[in-house]
């Protein structure tokens, strides 16, 4: 399913919006936080990375 169509469906439409962790710790919190997060059942989650491409670096992990 796109985002458009959770629009299309639904009046109301709950979503989260997370930023790409800026060190080592929050990183290592990243996994539970957003687990914590979807018990609110959100209808999407996204992840925003830097304008401009400021943190990319971090945007592909292998």
């Amino acid at each position: 399913m796109h985002v458009t169509d959770v629009y299309k469906t639904k009046k109301n439409v709950l979503s989260m919006e997370f930023f790409p962790p800026i060190n080592e710790a929050a990183e290592k919190g990243l996994g539970s936080m957003i687990d914590d997060q979807a018990k609110a059942k959100p209808d999407y989650m996204t992840v925003t990375f830097g304008a401009g491409g400021s943190s990319r670096d971090g945007s592909y992990q292998t």
